[in-house]
């Protein structure tokens, strides 16, 4: 008599199908634990971030405010919405209140915050836009000067024509920095902050400082500069 060997019975499809599902799942969740792992070996190895130079921008911002207006007179302020409490943000701005009220005679009349979104429609580091800027100004006559932490509008000739010979004194942090060489060399604004980067290629000669900032001052002299009217033609543009 004749064997034939009987065949193992196979399985039903959708158990092979759940097989390959779970094979599938167990892959992803390797795969991501592994991502998980290599992030926080990074993250945990990540030397921590020192933003003091970021706090000292509120700092020189209220000292060259308090010596254009030759410490008397009211101020626009504009900066961006209200930071969380102690971050680094709220703290520059509570830095920058607090060196303003040691100086005296200097007081904030308004201030107008650049919620989240605005400065996206506006351009990057541009605050508020072209004709919201326009109108803060007619809203707030007879201001001695305006403070932007969020930049400026890309003015144009016709727009500075109108801040005329008796326009505040205007004192900006630019990121970016567009525009502000035109605007300083046309006496349109009085003081741009930006970062070095925007400085025109140093000497191939010159070495950077090693020295480590211990005070504010220090921390915005190794990454920010001052700029005026008389040092604007070292800006790129």
């Amino acid at each position: 008599m004749d064997f034939t060997p009987m065949k193992p019975p196979e399985a039903p499809k959708a158990m092979v199908g759940g097989r390959k599902l779970v094979t599938v799942t167990v892959a992803i969740l390797a795969i991501a634990a592994s991502i998980a792992s290599i992030i926080y070996t990074q993250m945990s190895h990540t030397p921590k971030v020192d933003g003091r130079h970021y706090i000292a921008i509120g700092q020189v911002m209220a000292e060259e405010t308090a010596r254009v207006l030759e410490d008397k007179g009211e101020i626009l302020l504009i900066c961006n919405a209200t930071a969380p409490k102690g971050s680094i943000m709220d703290q520059q701005m509570t830095t920058f209140k607090e060196t303003l009220g040691k100086r005296g005679g200097i007081s904030i009349k308004a201030t107008q915050t650049l919620e989240a979104g605005v400065e996206a429609r506006a351009g990057p580091d541009m605050g508020l836009s072209h004709d919201a800027f326009l109108k803060l100004l007619e809203a707030n006559p007879g201001i001695s000067g305006i403070v932007s932490f969020v930049g400026l509008p890309m003015l144009q000739d016709a727009d500075i024509a109108k801040l005329g010979t008796e326009r505040p004194k205007i004192v900006v942090y630019s990121q970016m920095g567009m525009g502000m060489k035109k605007l300083l060399e046309t006496n349109a604004i009085d003081v741009a902050i930006m970062p070095r980067m925007l400085v025109a290629p140093p000497s191939p000669t010159s070495k950077p400082s090693t020295k480590k900032p211990v005070t504010l001052r220090e921390c915005f002299d190794l990454y920010y500069q001052i700029f005026t009217s008389e040092n604007a033609s070292s800006l790129r543009f």
